[in-house]
Parts: C-alpha cells; sequence; structure tokens
C-alpha cells in the first residue's frame, strides 16, 4: 500500500511513525483517540535529546521545567573562549513540514520584536536536521512572583511595585503587538537582586497579520486562562489584562480568583495561611484591599473583554494611580471619593492652607487696630482677600458639574486669576504688582510662558504707576519678562526690553552691582546664539558683579551661564572650570540641596564625556542623578532628565544596552508624571530614545519616536533649536529608509530655524546640520559635493591626536567621503589613526563602535586596492562588534556583511560568501525598504555570486 500511495518523503515520515507503535503485534492501539494521542506523545518523548547531547551550537547540561508542549534545559556554548548559559527551550513535536517551519520563524520573529529589561531576551532560534525546534533565551536566576513575595515577606506596597513592572513589560509586548497568553506565577520570575524577568513568549499571538500568519498553538494554563481562551473566542491584549488580574488577586490573596468565583480579593483572605502569603495579617490585608484593590482586580476579570483594562498599560497605570494615592479609574465615579483622595494625598498642603487663611483672618482682625499705615496695609490685603474669593466663587460655579470639579487644577484657577487680575485692585496698584508678579511666576513655573509673559507685562505698567517710570520694581519685572521671552525664543523682544531696564538703571546712575548682573546675565543669554565674544564679556561681567554683590545663588548659576558659553566659544577647558567652581559655591551656600547642582554636574559630565574623560564624566552624571532623586525622589522630572543624559552618555560611549535601559526608565517616568503632551520633558525624551533606536538599527522604531517628538514640539515649541535637532535626526533616518526627498525637506526647516536664530556655519551647533547633509549626498552618489560640504564643518583638521569624540566621528565621515571619491590609501591611513586614538585613549574600553566603524572602511578601502587577505580580518573584526553593540536586523550590520563576503568571494571562499549574503537579504527584508546605498552593494553580490 505504501509503495502506491506514497512519495520516499511521505513514506520515511509514516514509516517513522509506525516504529514508534508500543505494542507487539504492529497494530495502532485499539482503546480510541486518547491512546492514540499517548502513543503518539510518548513517541516524541522518548525522541527527545538527552542531557549531554547538542542543539545546535548549544550543549545540554540539566532540565530546567517540562510543560505541556516543550522542554526547558539548561544549555550553554562556548565562543571566542567565552562560555554562554542560555535557557533552550525545545518542542516536544517536531518540525518536518515547510508550513510548520514557517510558522515557527514567525514565534521567532515574535520574541525578537521584544526588547524590555523585564523581558528574557531571545539569544537564538532554529531548528535541527532531526526536525527539533529550539529557542534559546537569557538564563533568568529567579524564583517564581509569589514564591518571591512569600519567601521575603513582601508588604503590599514592594508586592504592587513588582507588579507594576509585570505589567510594564507585558505593556512593552502588547505595544509590540504581541499577546503572551500563558501570564502564570512560573512565567514571571523575580531575581535575588528584585529585579523580575517575563519568560515563554512561546505561546504568543502576533497580532496585527493575517489570519495565516498567527501562531497556532492552542495551549493555555486554565487556571489563569481568560474566558475567551476556553471558549476559543477572540484573543487580544485584554486577554492578557485577564491573566494578570488572578495572578494579582493570588499574589495579593494567596487564592486565584476568576470571573466565575464572584468574590473579591477582600473577601477571598483567609485565616490559618502560611507566613508570607499576605501582604499583611488577614485582618489588616481585608482593610488593604477593601476599596480601589478590589474594584481594580475585578475589572481585570470581566467576563467581557471590552469591561476589562484595554492593555496591560491601562492596568499599570491604575497601579500607579493606586500607589500615589490617586483616583484609581477601576472605582465607580464619586465627586466624594475624587475629595478623599485629594486631601489623602495633601494631607500636609490642606492643614498648611488651613492654617495660613486662619493666620489671614487673625492678622486682618489685627489690622483693623493698627494706624493709618496700618489700615493702608489692612485696604491692600482686603483687595487681596477680595480678588482671591473672586477667584474661588468663579470656580464654584464648576460645582454642579462633577466632570470640571474633578478636573480643576491649579492651572486653571491661575487662568481665572490672569482673567480677573487687569479689572482687579485699581485702587491698590502696589499689591496688584506683587500680585501679577507672583501670577507670573506660577505660570512660569508650568512651563506657560506666553501667559507668564502677558503677567510680567502688566507687572512693568502696575509698578510704574505705583512707584514710578525707573523704580527698581519695574527693574524686577523686565528682567523676569526678557528671561521668559529667551525661553519662548521672543528674543527681538527681549533685547528690547533689556535696552529699556538698561536706559532706566543709567538715567538713574543705579550702579547696584546686584541689578547690574541681573542685566549682564541677561544680555549674555541673547548673545549666545548671535555673538558668542559679546555673550563671553556680558557673561564674565555677571559672575564678577554677582561676587561683588556676594550673591551666592546667583553666582552658581551665573559661572554656569559663563561655562555653557565657553564650551560654544570652544573653551572647553574654560567651561569644565567654570562648571566646578559653579558646583563649589552652591554646595558651599546650600549644601547638597541646592536643585541646580543637578543640572550643573549633568552638563559638566557631557563636555568631560567629549574630550574622553570617561571616567569622570560618568561620575559626574551618576552624581546629577544621585541629586536629583535626594532632592525631589525618584519621580520628579529632573530624574527623568538625568536618566535621559547619563542613558545617552553611556550609549555613546558603547554601552547601549544599559543606555536603552535608563532612557525607559525616563520614558515611563515622564509619561507618568506630565503625560504624553508636554511641550518640554516628553518630546526630548522621546527624542532622545528614537535616535538611540536608529543608531541601533530599529530605524522605523527610532522614527517614529522622533517624529512624535517632532510633532509635539510643533504643536508647543515651533521654531526652537530643539526642533531644528528633532528634524536633523529624523532626516538621519529617512536618509537610512532611502527616503531622500523628505530628508531634505526636513534639513532645509532645521536650517531655516538654526539661521532664524544666529547660528551659522562652520560652528559645533550647525555640525548636526552639516553632517545629515553629507550622508545624504553619499547615499544619493553626489561625491563632490559631500566632499564640499566637509569644509562647513567646524572641525576640519585630520589630525586627531587630541580629539573629542566630535572630531573622531569628523574624522570617520571624512574617511567615508574618501572611500566614495576612490581614495582608498586616505581612507586606510584616516581610519588607522581613528583605531590609534582609541587605544591610547580613556575611551578604549567604550570605543568599540568607532573601531568597528574604522575597521569597516579600512577593509572597504583595502578590497578596493585588492588586499582581499588584509581586509578580511578587519571586516570580521567589525562584523564581530557591530552584532554585539546594535539590533540584529541593523544597516549597519548589512554594509559589513556585503563587504566580508565581497573578501571572501575574492579569496575563493564562496559557500562563506553565500551564508553572509543570506543573512544580509534577511535585513533588507526585515526594513519596509532602505536607501540604494545598501541596497545596490546587495544586488552587486549577488550577481557575484551567480556568476
Amino acid at each position: 500500500y505504501l509503495d502506491t500511495h506514497c512519495d520516499a518523503e511521505t513514506r520515511a515520515r509514516i514509516e517513522r511513525m509506525l516504529d514508534c507503535e508500543p505494542g507487539p503485534q504492529g497494530a495502532l492501539p485499539g482503546a480510541g483517540a486518547g491512546a492514540l494521542a499517548d502513543a503518539l506523545v510518548d513517541s516524541d518523548v522518548a525522541s527527545m535529546p538527552l542531557t549531554g547531547t547538542h542543539i545546535g551550537p548549544f550543549e545540554l547540561i540539566g532540565v530546567l521545567g517540562d510543560g505541556g508542549s516543550s522542554t526547558v534545559f539548561h544549555a550553554t556554548r562556548t565562543h571566542d573562549g567565552v562560555q554562554q548559559d542560555v535557557a533552550l527551550k525545545l518542542l516536544r513535536r517536531g518540525l518536518y513540514s515547510v508550513e510548520a517551519r514557517r510558522l515557527f520563524r514567525r514565534e521567532r520573529l515574535a520574541l525578537s520584536r521584544l526588547q524590555h529589561p523585564g523581558i528574557a531576551r531571545l539569544i537564538e532560534g532554529g531548528v535541527t536536521e532531526n526536525g527539533f525546534a529550539y529557542i534559546a533565551l537569557e538564563l533568568v536566576k529567579g524564583v517564581p512572583i509569589t514564591e518571591y513575595a512569600r519567601v521575603r515577606r513582601l508588604g503590599a506596597a514592594e508586592r504592587l511595585r513588582i507588579f507594576l513592572d509585570v505589567c510594564r513589560a507585558v505593556d512593552a509586548a502588547h505595544r509590540a503587538l504581541i499577546v503572551h497568553r500563558d501570564l502564570k506565577p512560573s512565567n514571571v520570575l523575580v531575581t535575588d537582586d528584585g529585579e523580575m524577568k517575563l519568560l515563554d513568549f512561546g505561546i504568543a499571538k502576533l497580532l496585527g497579520e493575517d489570519d495565516e500568519t498567527h501562531t497556532r498553538l492552542p495551549a493555555f494554563t486554565p487556571a489563569y486562562a481568560s474566558p475567551e481562551q476556553r471558549t476559543d473566542g477572540l484573543i487580544t491584549t485584554a486577554t492578557d489584562v485577564y491573566a494578570l488580574g488572578v495572578l494579582l488577586g493570588e499574589l495579593m490573596t494567596g487564592e486565584r480568583l476568576s470571573d466565575a468565583s464572584g468574590r473579591t480579593p477582600s473577601g477571598s483572605v483567609s485565616d490559618g495561611l502560611d507566613a508570607g502569603v499576605l501582604p499583611a495579617a488577614p485582618a489588616a490585608t481585608r482593610r488593604l484591599l477593601k476599596g480601589d484593590l478590589d474594584n481594580i482586580v475585578m475589572k481585570a476579570l470581566q467576563v467581557d473583554p471590552a469591561l476589562r483594562y484595554a492593555s496591560a498599560g491601562n492596568l499599570g497605570d491604575d497601579i500607579e494611580r493606586l500607589r500615589d494615592g490617586r483616583p484609581v479609574a477601576a472605582h465607580p465615579p464619586s465627586g466624594w471619593y475624587r475629595a478623599r483622595k485629594f486631601v489623602g494625598r495633601h494631607r500636609g498642603g490642606v492643614l498648611t492652607t488651613v492654617a495660613f487663611l486662619l493666620a489671614l483672618m487673625v492678622a486682618l482682625g489685627l489690622a483693623l487696630w493698627q494706624t493709618h499705615i496700618a489700615r493702608e496695609q489692612a485696604r491692600r490685603a482686603d483687595a487681596v482677600q477680595a480678588f482671591l474669593v473672586d477667584i474661588f466663587k468663579a470656580n464654584s460655579s464648576y460645582q454642579d458639574d462633577p466632570v470640571k470639579a474633578r478636573a480643576t487644577t491649579a492651572q486653571q484657577l491661575l487662568e481665572l486669576g490672569a482673567k480677573k487680575i487687569d479689572s482687579a485692585m485699581t485702587d491698590a496698584p502696589g499689591a496688584k504688582f506683587k500680585l501679577l508678579m507672583l501670577l507670573g511666576e506660577m505660570h512660569d513655573s508650568l512651563g506657560l510662558d506666553e501667559q507668564a509673559a502677558a503677567l510680567y507685562r502688566k507687572a512693568i505698567g502696575a509698578a510704574r504707576a505705583a512707584y514710578g517710570e525707573d523704580a527698581p520694581e519695574a527693574f524686577d519685572a523686565q528682567i523676569a519678562l526678557a528671561e521668559i521671552l529667551h525661553s519662548a525664543q521672543s528674543d527681538d523682544e527681549a533685547v528690547a526690553i533689556l535696552k529699556q531696564a538698561q536706559a532706566s538703571l543709567d538715567r538713574n546712575h543705579d550702579d547696584d552691582a546686584y541689578r547690574r548682573a541681573q542685566l549682564s546675565d541677561q544680555f549674555a543669554q541673547y548673545y549666545a546664539t548671535r555673538d558668542l565674544p559679546l555673550a563671553l564679556a556680558d557673561a564674565r561681567k555677571s559672575v564678577a558683579l554677582y561676587e561683588r554683590a556676594d550673591a551666592t545663588f546667583d553666582l552658581g548659576f551665573a559661572l554656569s551661564r559663563k561655562a555653557r558659553i565657553e564650551h560654544q566659544s570652544g573653551l572647553d577647558k574654560d567651561a569644565i572650570k567654570s562648571y566646578k567652581q559653579a558646583i563649589a559655591v552652591s554646595r558651599k551656600s546650600d549644601g547638597e540641596s541646592n536643585p541646580d547642582l543637578v543640572r550643573y554636574y549633568a552638563e559638566l559630565a557631557e563636555i568631560q564625556v567629549a574630550h574622553l574623560d570617561i571616567a569622570e564624566g560618568e561620575r559626574n552624571a551618576r552624581n546629577a542623578l544621585q541629586s536629583a532623586k535626594a532632592i525631589n525622589g525618584e519621580n520628579h522630572v529632573d530624574v527623568v532628565q538625568c536618566e535621559m543624559r547619563l542613558g545617552r552618555q553611556l550609549f555613546d560611549t558603547g554601552r547601549e544596552q544599559e543606555g536603552l535601559t535608563l532612557l525607559d526608565s525616563a520614558e515611563r517616568k515622564v509619561l507618568a508624571l506630565v503625560g504624553p503632551n508636554d511641550g518640554f520633558h516628553t518630546p526630548q525624551v522621546l527624542f532622545q530614545k528614537g535616535g538611540m533606536l536608529i543608531r541601533m538599527g530599529r530605524i522605523e522604531d527610532g522614527l517614529n519616536d522622533v517624529q512624535e517628538a517632532i510633532a509635539n514640539r510643533r504643536r508647543n515649541r515651533p521654531g526652537t533649536i530643539p526642533l531644528a535637532q528633532f528634524l536633523e535626526v529624523a532626516a538621519s533616518a529617512q536618509i537610512e529608509i532611502g527616503n531622500f526627498g523628505q530628508a531634505a525637506r526636513s534639513l532645509d526647516e532645521a536650517k531655516a530655524i538654526r539661521e532664524k536664530a544666529g547660528q551659522k556655519a562652520p560652528s559645533k551647533q550647525f555640525d548636526s546640520d552639516i553632517v545629515p547633509r553629507i550622508r545624504l549626498a553619499l547615499a544619493l552618489g553626489d561625491d563632490n559635493h559631500a566632499a564640499a560640504l566637509l569644509s562647513q564643518l567646524s572641525t576640519t583638521s585630520v589630525s586627531i591626536g587630541q580629539a573629542d569624540l566630535q572630531e573622531i566621528s569628523d574624522a570617520l565621515l571624512t574617511a567615508r567621503v574618501h572611500l566614495a571619491e576612490n581614495r582608498w590609501a586616505e581612507a586606510v591611513s584616516l581610519a588607522g589613526m581613528v583605531r590609534k586614538r582609541m587605544e591610547t585613549s580613556a575611551l578604549a574600553p567604550y570605543g568599540q563602535s568607532f573601531v568597528a566603524t574604522a575597521n569597516f572602511i579600512a577593509g572597504h578601502a583595502q578590497l578596493h586596492l585588492g588586499d582581499a587577505k588584509s581586509a578580511i580580518p578587519l571586516l570580521q573584526s567589525a562584523l564581530a562588534a557591530r552584532r554585539k553593540a546594535l539590533d540584529p536586523h541593523s544597516p549597519d550590520i548589512e554594509e559589513v556583511l556585503i563587504a566580508l563576503a565581497q573578501g571572501l568571494l575574492a579569496e575563493g571562499d564562496v559557500a562563506s560568501a553565500r551564508v553572509l549574503a543570506v543573512e544580509a537579504t534577511a535585513i533588507e527584508a526585515a526594513h519596509k525598504d532602505l536607501g540604494p546605498q545598501y541596497r545596490q552593494p546587495l544586488q552587486q553580490l549577488e550577481l557575484s555570486l551567480a556568476r
């Protein structure tokens, strides 16, 4: 029968199945489908590899775990003398058909998308010759989250913190369009250091793709499975939310809740449980869970997915609100509930306000007994009181509208005050001036530049009405207005205001050192983007005047301003000295509590790293982060800024993953603190993270982040220098994917912004415009234009004996231009200079990205010189370094693969060249499109291989 009906492959498969049957007569079991399934499973288990054998490059050491569809081994491999330990997941059933292998490749794609510190990292995957499919993952040495909480006897706050990390990790998977579908304690491990890792995406579903590409493994763990999993319904992100609800309930009560139980977490707490199962004593745990936590868990466990949280991120946001004492989304709407939460969060502030109001009433009562001066003061106080009462009366109209009542914020109250100030206190101009200044400062602190500027303009008028045309109070308002105009990039009006203030001082022959110092400092800020020598002279003058006035706080700030202008002027040694003086002055006056210390440390660190003083730069960047946390706590925008800056430094100096981890943390914090619409911190974090992803080769992901930052800036702060920076980085990514027209438009817009701000080439500020223009010219094949643009860089010398990071980058860019111009020997020489500089500098442990680029350029040039033998080791070294640092689909890896394949082909090693060409083709396919600078060399390689 087999001879007649089967081809060779089908017959071989059937014979293997028959060989596995356990009976003596060669017949299939007669006990029905269950017995048949058992026989088949047993045969697969029997054929599983034993420990000590090899799967791909890995040697199996021992079994870590056993599941329904796979076995997980502890495995190792040795590469370049280094042993790597992994968790190797081996599917029980072999993959013999083309379709099965295609689906398995899809599974690996799902895992490769996940780049998050809370998710176990995919290392490798494949199918052996025997048809065994394996996935090698990061080996996590930890215990299930419930066991960790029990053994460590964690309290509720710490359990919620770890669970929030779980939500953020699952949310990262959801944003990568992946649903886990098997969340349970054994797949959520916690290490001894308290680090959470999410495991086993082996039954993940790829969202947003055609049905035929979905991973079809209908496996789940019943205790944690959602209703739609149990009924074979539609799987969405809400499926994981259900499992997270079960997990949260178990973490807090020791019991597995479900949609069928109908019990709340607080009603599920049992007496007599083992120590550590509950976060507190049973009675205390019930009180703790009752209310918000009950509502959160029950919302996650809704039978209807539409009634659950839409994603793990939404669930995590509610956990964050619960931890901060804010109203949670799961609680039914209630004005009293929101008010109680507000008082709970701001108990000290509420008591202080009540005490202040009582003190104010006492002061007003006493004022009735004072003299004429006291009566005048009382009149002013009455005006202020009437003004404040008027504001709160206006707000009280919202009380019938619970939505508006809930949404009333300090900013809205300030807006009410700003609207009513014009017609208020007409008979008390002095009090009106002070209130205008206060309102302006409060708007300024909220980043509301336009509103603050309008209030300061009114304050100038009120000061002149109350105290005279050239009164010091009017000068104070002018300085405040100039400062806010600088922030809003309204420099023309700022300099006009400063000249008015200077004329006022001159008319009064006012040589007060403090006021003159303020004036010089503001002029320095204005000229910093227009006339650096003039800016530097004003900055030095302001420092000297603040020293004479003994104004320690302002002196530290003026020293930091001088340092920034010195850095812009290329006087980095002076800038480092000025920053150290600013730090010393601030610490002397305020100890470690001065919030400006954070910025001084961070900006000093950036200059030190740029000059290859890596260790000292990192030390000061960490000082900045430590100071920000000590002064403001973990969740503060200053902490976000420090994590962002330290992350960028680590990334720039070869520790890419550490840098991205810090940027992930900064992104989570900034979105929780100020939200996606914040016009300053949020776009900056998105820009920095996007830039890193682009450089790692995740071009589309990074470009999305940068474009989101650009859209935010256009809404909130259009026409500013940061917007120019964002556009330039977006252009770099657009060049990579061959969108040359859009790249040129982005660069033109950025150039217009810089020129309007007074910047021009050559200057360090303009280099970020010139560098992508050179890359664009190279991508378009316009080598002459690329060479001409090199002269517009601020660094034109190629003698890099004492070079900083910028000069090294420019030197490597120059070497690339030499390659395009067929100046092979010069490219080899310049790349060699960079390598030598790296080997002899403090950057050596961190500068592998520069060395890799230098090796690629030198190797590529050697190929064109006909010396493939010398080129191959250089290209192999470049490939190893880039594979270690970059995303596997980075175009920077592709360009090395192509060059190395050409070298091997020249040496007659066609087989190895073909392997590299296949890998390069896979990188090309991983992107929607790459520019011709990648596509054409690959096509040429394929033609060479075909010949």
